[in-house]
């Protein structure tokens, strides 16, 4: 019996090795933290503000993402904690569900070669990932698009994702779709309208020359209702040796929330990169302009940002912004055009800095 366990023992340990080359299970993270200061609020009565912020330029985290290779196929996984610097405290939250532990992502799915990914769980949403890597500001700092491509929502709850390579090397197609975008379904007996908000996206993509170009179109709607918002969005990055050029645009048709009569809106973005060794130099122009179907005059808000990037080390950088919201005249101006960055609202105000360094490990 004793050698029998013995062999067993043997045996498992001979196989460890080669079942540890076919998996693998790693930890990482990112760690940003920096000085904000944010002037010219919206209410007179508020003065400005500075202070330690956590997360400006990319959110903190901390994650563990792991994969195996089944025969072609590979399965992987990811659950990704966002976590607040300064304070300790988990980032990520919502009305639906606060206080999240993995807040950030958490997904499980299948690799195929040569054709895609296909993931299920909280994951980034393919209209994010398309902004994210044409904003020059990758969503992140006080000059980031989304302060005024309010429509940009980061994570889906609920989703199944597949993105796919890119086929013939100039040929893609990301789509998903979510049962309810922010919490667990919900199912009522009583007869009381669900509240589900079901989305999906459909987003292709394709390369020529020095161009990546992405466009696609984007759904939400209530479980029990028939309005829908909608966004056709497209994005566009043109790389050239000595720097890349960027541009987006949407359309966006709120039926389900019109906002003080505008429930239509256009939006542009047009950006650079100019890399100089170690410097990176950024900058943006935002705009957004509602349209009305009720003869309301046209509301507009404008953004413009500048900043600089400075790698240390390939893990280690630091990086300055300033970013001034322009022109905003619309009648909701105050609850939907502010200097937010990558982790934290912009309370109001309309002019900020930021000055910060980020770890990657």
């Amino acid at each position: 019996m004793q050698k029998k366990l013995i062999a067993l023992a043997v045996a498992a340990i001979s196989a460890a090795p080669a079942f540890a080359a076919d998996s693998s299970v790693t930890i990482y993270g990112l760690i940003d933290g920096g000085v904000t200061s944010r002037t010219d609020n919206y209410n007179n009565a508020i003065g400005s503000r500075t202070g330690f912020d956590d997360g400006i330029g990319n959110g903190t985290r901390l994650g563990v993402r792991g994969s195996e290779q089944i025969g072609d196929i590979k399965g992987l996984f990811v659950l990704e904690a966002g976590i607040a610097s300064d304070t300790g405290a988990s980032r990520q939250g919502s009305t639906a569900v606060s206080n999240r532990t993995w807040g950030r992502q958490t997904y499980v799915g299948l690799e195929f070669p040569n054709v895609g990914t296909v993931t299920l769980g909280r994951q980034f949403t393919n209209l994010y990932d398309m902004y994210a890597s044409v904003d020059p500001f990758g969503l992140g700092n006080v000059g980031e698009q989304n302060n005024i491509f309010t429509h940009v929502t980061s994570r889906y709850d609920n989703a199944l994702k597949f993105k796919s390579a890119w086929w013939g090397g100039v040929f893609g197609v990301d789509a998903l779709v979510s049962t309810n975008i922010d919490g667990s379904e919900v199912t009522t007996a009583d007869g009381t309208p669900q509240t589900d908000v079901r989305a999906w996206q459909l987003y292709p993509r394709v390369k020529f020359g020095l161009a990546t170009f992405t466009f696609g179109y984007q759904e939400q709607k209530k479980r029990d209702q028939d309005l829908k918002n909608k966004s056709f969005d497209a994005g566009l990055v043109l790389n050239f040796s000595a720097l890349t050029v960027d541009g987006g645009y949407s359309r966006l048709n709120y039926e389900a929330n019109k906002q003080a009569g505008a429930a239509k809106h256009d939006r542009v973005l047009l950006g650079v990169n100019v890399p100089l060794g170690n410097f990176t130099l950024r900058g943006s122009y935002n705009v957004s302009k509602a349209r009305t179907d009720d003869g309301t005059p046209e509301a507009k808000a404008q953004q413009v940002a500048i900043g600089a990037r400075y790698a240390i080390s390939k893990r280690t950088d630091f990086y300055t912004t300033y970013s001034q919201i322009i022109t905003n005249d619309a009648a909701d101006a105050a609850a939907y055009y502010t200097v937010g960055d990558g982790s934290n609202g912009g309370l109001g105000y309309r002019r900020a800095f930021d000055l910060g360094v980020r770890h990657v490990f």
